[in-house]
């Protein structure tokens, strides 16, 4: 009982993170305002330190950590699965 708690505590986190305005601002900056051709493209609009490498250098920190969290079962793939599938497979494409 007391793991599963834990576990509901740690997905409500992930969930609450993903539902703040700062993560939605993230999420309109790196996937409906760039675009690019290829890696070298991307770097000339968008370099090191740019606002927007930085948005986007957040959101893969974000989704790389709840991988990590997933794979040391930590999280139920099958639950975050079902609640935040759309953005994960949007962002990755």
């Amino acid at each position: 009982m007391n793991l599963e708690t834990r576990q509901a505590q740690l997905l409500m986190s992930i969930l609450n993170r993903w539902t703040e305005t700062e993560y939605n601002k993230r999420w309109q900056v790196t996937l409906w305002n760039m675009s690019w051709k290829d890696y070298d493209d991307k770097m000339s609009k968008y370099p090191w330190g740019s606002p927007e490498f930085i948005e986007e250098g957040t959101l893969w920190n974000y989704f790389e950590s709840i991988g990590v969290l997933i794979e040391e079962g930590l999280i139920d793939e099958k639950i975050l699965a079902k609640l935040i599938a759309g953005d994960l497979i949007q962002f990755w494409e």
